[in-house]
């Protein structure tokens, strides 16, 4: 069992064997890293750049080929890229609106 307080609601995960991390999101779009070995919550961030007022859900999450860097969708079509281990966004693209 993870020993940080996990959501209920954690819907997305996917673990990084090359460092032992596990990332899960929950509907809030907070991000949680965990440590594998130990199942201890090593840091978590708010995936939603925009603010803590606007209800957005992390659709879908994964990493890039090096391991590095976590991508992450939201259901308003943003997508965003982060430095998982310490939180920070370093690149934000979107959302995208049609036209009518």
């Amino acid at each position: 069992m993870l020993a940080g307080r996990a959501s209920s609601s954690t819907q997305l995960h996917r673990g990084n064997g090359v460092l032992l991390q596990m990332v899960t999101a929950d509907m809030r779009a907070l991000v949680c890293v965990w440590d594998i070995i130990n199942g201890e919550k090593m840091m978590e961030f708010n995936a939603n750049p925009t603010s803590e007022h606007t209800e957005l859900e992390v659709t879908a999450m994964t990493f890039d080929t090096t391991y590095r860097r976590l991508l992450t969708t939201l259901n308003d079509g943003s997508l965003a890229i982060w430095n998982f281990n310490n939180g920070n966004c370093l690149r934000q693209v979107g959302p995208v609106y049609s036209r009518n």
